[in-house]
């Protein structure tokens, strides 16, 4: 992290090895945000592979671009 506010985080962009990009969201806030694809999809042409994943709660955690 670079920079955190009351409504904004900066944040450096994971590498080309990173598999699983995570980060958190406010308690039980499991939806992710407009900003949150944005930076998906840029992260996603660094790495083809990669799944983005968020954790809202203790042991409660959304992912996102990964095939069953």
């Amino acid at each position: 992290m670079i920079q955190q506010t009351v409504h904004s985080v900066r944040a450096e962009m994971c590498n080309k090895e990173t598999i699983i990009s995570l980060h958190t969201h406010p308690y039980l806030s499991c939806t992710f945000s407009e900003q949150d694809m944005k930076t998906y999809l840029k992260f996603k042409i660094t790495n083809p592979n990669s799944i983005y994943g968020l954790m809202c709660a203790k042991n409660r955690f959304t992912f996102y671009g990964y095939e069953t």
